[in-house]
């Protein structure tokens, strides 16, 4: 259904953390994504008992939450019609992050991600 979304995305093959986007419009997407249980971060990390690094949840969240809707948002901008063959790379800025609970191999991800509008004051 987002098929050209997926064809932007600037991620392949392990490092790509979407596995499909259940909703999708300018200000918020809904995405999913299942942890592999034979992903490469999983094999020392931890041995016999294996943890999701925060640094993948927080890239499966940038993923989702920030790169597929900035890039949906960029192919809908009437100044950017025409790059539909180029490669997107929205940047990104990081917050902070906390970390509730252990993510475990095998387990499905929803991320949820609103578009926020904040206004800047120049002296």
């Amino acid at each position: 259904m987002y098929d050209y979304i997926f064809s932007h995305l600037p991620y392949k093959s392990s490092f790509l953390f979407v596995d499909d986007i259940s909703f999708l419009d300018g200000n918020k997407v809904i995405g999913h994504y299942t942890l592999k249980e034979s992903a490469f971060f999983y094999e020392d990390h931890f041995v016999g008992n294996p943890v999701t690094p925060g640094v993948i949840v927080t890239e499966i969240m940038a993923q989702i939450g920030v790169v597929v809707l900035g890039i949906y948002y960029i192919l809908n901008s009437p100044e950017y019609k025409g790059l539909e063959g180029e490669n997107l790379f929205p940047l990104l800025t990081s917050t902070e992050v906390s970390f509730y609970k252990m993510v475990f191999p095998g387990q499905k991800l929803t991320v949820i991600s609103q578009r926020q509008r904040r206004t800047c004051s120049m002296w």
